[in-house]
């Protein structure tokens, strides 16, 4: 970390907690990018860190979209089991591989998600279906039906896997599996991925911890900011924003974060 500048975990925090509810992850997507490219944080260490924050994060912004009639709890309940599961089992892996090797495997990761949101086709399918929420762009409520099948719920519990192993909370695989092959309409996504992350961050953290990786000070740091970004973005920023365009600052930040990441281990 910056150790001259005790204020840039929180900062870190803040943008993470800002801009991960508004595209439906918990912000570890931003934090574990800033603590590593910027912060010179090993990266194994800032994932447990990042999965504290994320938790922090998914507390808050559930709290707020549930009050904004944007989240689906039953559905979101639906979605928990198979990626606790495997967020539970995967730092056990991690641990024992190459920290260049993951960072790789992140960017790589980024780099799929970014373009499949991307591609034009997500929010492409249509299924039957008696669940609504409060559309802030029509100014009132809208109806959609869920595609469910085993290709979902198998990438379920890859996001599980994915948020162990990178600190993102799993968010960053919900939204494309929820939107492109389930039918949900982005900003449900969004808020219903919140609420599923939560256990997901829990577990993984937890995990992290018993493997001695999580700096409990580092973690508190990020979470006050993440805290309080997500709290102003859920309350005051992502209502207010069209589902396009959050979409597409969630596909530029991947893209850009995933060339960071190569461009770093290559140089190496």
């Amino acid at each position: 970390m910056h150790e001259g500048n005790p204020w840039f975990a929180f900062i870190a925090g803040v943008v993470g907690g800002l801009v991960g509810p508004m595209i439906g992850v918990g912000g570890g997507v931003i934090v574990v990018p800033m603590l590593t490219l910027v912060g010179g944080e090993d990266f194994r260490v800032a994932v447990a860190a990042s999965l504290f924050s994320v938790l922090v994060a998914s507390i808050t912004a559930t709290v707020n979209y549930m009050r904004q009639r944007v989240l689906v709890p039953r559905l979101a309940a639906m979605l928990v089991p198979l990626p606790v599961a495997a967020a539970v089992l995967t730092p056990l892996a991690v641990v024992r591989v190459q920290s260049g090797l993951v960072e790789l495997a992140f960017a790589g990761y980024l780099y799929l998600v970014a373009y499949i949101m991307g591609t034009g086709r997500a929010g492409g399918r249509r299924c039957p279906g008696d669940y609504a929420y409060l559309e802030p762009d029509i100014g009132g409520m809208a109806r959609f039906g869920v595609c469910w099948g085993l290709a979902p719920m198998a990438l379920m519990a890859v996001s599980g896997a994915a948020s162990a192993a990178f600190g993102v909370g799993g968010g960053v695989l919900f939204m494309p599996v929820m939107v492109m092959l389930m039918g949900i309409p982005f900003r449900v996504a969004a808020a219903t991925s919140m609420m599923a992350v939560l256990p997901t961050a829990a577990m993984g953290t937890a995990a992290y911890a018993a493997l001695g990786l999580l700096d409990i000070v580092l973690a508190l740091q990020i979470a006050a900011g993440s805290l309080l970004g997500s709290y102003v973005s859920t309350r005051y920023i992502a209502r207010r924003l069209r589902a396009g365009a959050l979409r597409n600052v969630f596909r530029i930040y991947m893209a850009l974060a995933g060339t960071a990441y190569i461009v770093r281990n290559v140089a190496i």
